[in-house]
């Protein structure tokens, strides 16, 4: 009887451990599964810190199109620029690799550069088409005039010759080259005109 009784023991024994290992799995199996949500749900969030970057243009969306996005833009901002599609629709149920999300923030990164440089651009041409000349009376020559304010038009002509200048050797400037090319040959030619028109008025005297 005491031997059955221990045998049954053993058995019941051995049930509880093997009950133990099949929970350790199942744990293992769960962890595992979690663990590949929480990697997947890195890698869409990145996603959309990518996709939600300020200055994306259609151009950058036919990058990330090329570099294994797949994308289609659901119509348009009040600028024109394409709205972004939404996570669901570009990521379903694929799993988008980790060279592919490195792409896409690449290229996020480049449109928030080059958004930066646009701002820069668009702030020359706004405060150049404030800029003007001042004219007043000379006193001591009738009909003759003076040209006044150059004191800031210098200050302006020098601090905006060095914007340009450090946009002249941005690494992200290519898109915009040939505008702020154009700015650089046009503040030069207003640094010569300057110093002739000054010139020229100091022989008034």
């Amino acid at each position: 009887m005491e031997i059955i009784q221990k045998i049954a023991l053993v058995f019941t024994i051995i049930g509880a451990i093997v009950w133990l290992l099949i929970g350790f799995f199942d744990l293992t199996k769960i962890a595992t599964e979690e663990h590949q949500k929480t990697i997947q749900f890195s890698k869409t969030a990145d996603l959309a810190v990518a996709l939600t970057t300020k200055g994306l243009e259609q151009r950058h969306w036919d990058e990330l199109k090329n570099a294994g996005i797949d994308i289609s833009t659901e119509g348009t901002d009040d600028q024109g620029n394409p709205t972004p599609p939404s996570l669901e629709s570009i990521i379903g149920d694929k799993e988008l690799s980790s060279d592919v999300i490195s792409a896409a923030k690449g290229i996020a990164d480049k449109a928030s550069r080059e958004f930066q440089i646009k701002q820069k651009l668009d702030d020359l041409e706004k405060n150049w088409s404030q800029i003007v000349f001042g004219l007043e009376a000379d006193k001591r020559k009738k009909g003759n005039f003076l040209i006044t304010g150059w004191g800031d038009i210098y200050q302006s002509l020098d601090d905006d010759f060095q914007e340009v200048q450090q946009l002249e050797v941005n690494p992200f400037k290519a898109h915009y080259a040939d505008e702020i090319a154009e700015w650089s040959k046009s503040f030069s030619n207003i640094t010569d005109i300057l110093e002739d028109l000054k010139k020229f008025q100091i022989e008034w005297f």
